[in-house]
């Protein structure tokens, strides 16, 4: 029997500040494919996530993302360049 398969999964990540998150994210280049005001559909390479205008704090503190990147200095220096 086969199983069903899945395109991706995309986590829902809280933000205290919705706007100034997706600023953020904005800021270092992140693309992002919807946006309203409650939901923001946010890639970086080939990961994506929904950044979203709710915010409980216990959810929030124990929340948790990857980045994995191919060169660390090169995404520091990016950071550092960019001042967020």
């Amino acid at each position: 029997m086969k199983h069903p398969q899945a395109s991706w999964a995309k986590p829902f990540i809280p933000a205290k500040d919705f706007a100034v998150s997706l600023e953020f994210y904005k800021t270092l280049e992140f693309t992002t494919h919807h946006e309203s005001e409650d939901i923001a559909d946010i890639e970086i390479g080939n990961s994506r996530f929904l950044l979203q205008n709710y915010y409980v704090k216990e959810w929030a503190e124990n929340c948790m993302m990857q980045l994995v990147v191919e060169d660390v200095q090169q995404w520091w220096s990016h950071i550092q360049d960019t001042q967020v």
